[in-house]
């Protein structure tokens, strides 16, 4: 998993979004706009 964004080298902050076809890891840098999303499985999830 990414910590520093592979663009402008700032932090990365993580969270989950919910989208109509599942979670989603979400992993964004606030300086540059760089985002990425990855689907959740059932082993990623804590419950």
């Amino acid at each position: 998993m990414l910590t520093h964004c592979p663009e402008c080298k700032g932090p990365l902050h993580v969270g989950q979004g919910k989208f109509p076809d599942g979670l989603y890891s979400l992993q964004y840098c606030k300086k540059c706009g760089f985002k990425t999303e990855k689907p959740l499985t059932n082993k990623d999830m804590k419950f």
